[in-house]
Order: C-alpha cells, then sequence, then structure tokens
C-alpha cells in the first residue's frame, strides 16, 4: 500500500473506533479521499434510537473529537432490530483477555499543583500510578491517564508501550464523555487507540476509565506475550 493509501487506513479505523462507542451503533465505515475529507459516512444501527439522533451523535462526534465537519447528507445509517456482529465476534465489539478494574482514584490540590493517584486491579494484585501538573481542567484530564499508564506499566513490566497522543472533554447529545487518544508502541507494530467514557462529577475517574477503555484490546496481546 502506499503511504497515502496507509495514512487513510489509520484515519478510517481512527474514527471507525469513536463511532463504534455511540449508543446503540453496530457498525461503521468511513470513506476518505486523498484531501482527507470524509465523503461518506456508513452506520449500521439498532432501532432504539431515532436516525437523526445518530446522525447528529456522529457529527457531534467528529467534531468534538477530531474537528471534522461532516455534512448530515453524506451520513448514510441502516437500522436492525439485533447486532448481527455480535456472534460473528467482531473485533471492535470483542472482550478482551485481560480485564483490568479501576479500584480508587484519588486526588489533591497542594501547592498549586494537582496530584492524582490511581490504583487498578488484575485479578488479586494492585497496582499504583502517580502523577502531578499544574492545576488546569488540559493537565488535570492529562495527569488522571498519565497516572493511568504508570500503574498498567507496573503491571506489565514494560515502559513507555503507551503515550498521550491527546485528552479531551466532550459533550454527545447530553452526555458529557473524556476521550483518550494514546499510541500503542509494540514489536514493529505502531497504533493510535482511542478510548471513551461517561465522565461524571470527579473528571479524573472518567479520564482513567477512558484510558484503560483505549488499552484494553492491547493489554491481551501484550500480557500474553510477556507471559510466554
Amino acid at each position: 500500500m502506499t503511504e497515502t493509501t496507509d495514512k487513510k487506513k489509520a484515519l478510517n479505523d481512527l474514527y471507525r473506533s469513536l463511532l463504534l462507542k455511540l449508543p446503540d451503533v453496530f457498525a461503521a465505515n468511513i470513506l476518505i479521499d486523498d484531501e482527507e475529507t470524509v465523503r461518506e459516512v456508513h452506520i449500521v444501527a439498532g432501532l432504539n434510537r431515532n436516525p437523526k439522533l445518530i446522525s447528529r451523535d456522529v457529527q457531534s462526534a467528529l467534531q468534538a473529537a477530531f474537528g471534522l465537519q461532516v455534512d448530515h447528507r453524506v451520513i448514510s445509517i441502516a437500522q436492525l432490530a439485533a447486532n448481527p456482529f455480535e456472534a460473528q465476534g467482531q473485533p471492535e465489539r470483542a472482550e478482551a483477555g485481560v480485564r483490568i478494574q479501576c479500584m480508587e482514584v484519588s486526588t489533591r490540590i497542594e501547592d498549586r499543583h494537582y496530584h492524582v493517584s490511581v490504583r487498578l486491579r488484575h485479578g488479586e494484585q494492585d497496582f499504583h500510578g502517580e502523577a502531578v501538573c499544574r492545576n488546569t481542567t488540559t493537565q488535570r484530564m492529562h495527569a488522571a491517564v498519565q497516572a493511568t499508564l504508570e500503574a498498567v506499566h507496573r503491571f506489565l513490566g514494560v515502559e513507555d508501550l503507551f503515550t498521550i497522543v491527546a485528552t479531551q472533554s466532550t459533550t454527545v447529545g447530553s452526555t458529557v464523555i473524556a476521550l483518550t487518544l494514546l499510541e500503542y508502541s509494540y514489536a514493529k507494530e505502531d497504533r493510535l487507540l482511542i478510548g471513551s467514557a461517561q465522565q461524571g462529577e470527579d473528571v479524573a475517574v472518567g479520564f482513567v476509565k477512558s484510558a484503560l477503555d483505549a488499552m484494553n484490546r492491547s493489554l491481551s496481546i501484550v500480557a500474553g506475550c510477556q507471559s510466554m
């Protein structure tokens, strides 16, 4: 494949990963031209939501996360009574073999700095991560994810497997969502991963969970290799 084709595929995978996290969306595909403009968006969704609401969610999610303005006329939505991809083990919906739980997130402000501590659990073992930053909205989101990565790297026994590309809080419909974009680099593979989680009153918890959501499938692969 050419460099342009590779880039278009990477963008398609990135955008599709986000759209698959929208309510009642079973499958998604995006067609991008050589100028990286979105020309078509195809969605397979359930019957629980009005197609206009799904279309608006698609527009809002792509605009908020990536700054993409997508005309509603290029979005096509097919609705089915049940998800036909569940039985086929669709990769995007597959459950990871390694599941890490978020057990505790604690934060404090000291000397105008924001401190966040994360405790994760796998099986019967706990792993901790910490981060400190300036007490600003953007830095607090970043620190919550950084503390999560530190704990995950301790669990895996490796360093710098995941790095932060971006963190962002956005609203889809009336729901506030924490978005985390990570870069995953292992062996000869480099990928962008996106995770999302509903953001409650504690912003840090939302970003810890969105970071774990981004890493879930990759954790299975790496943990399996580490145990060989």
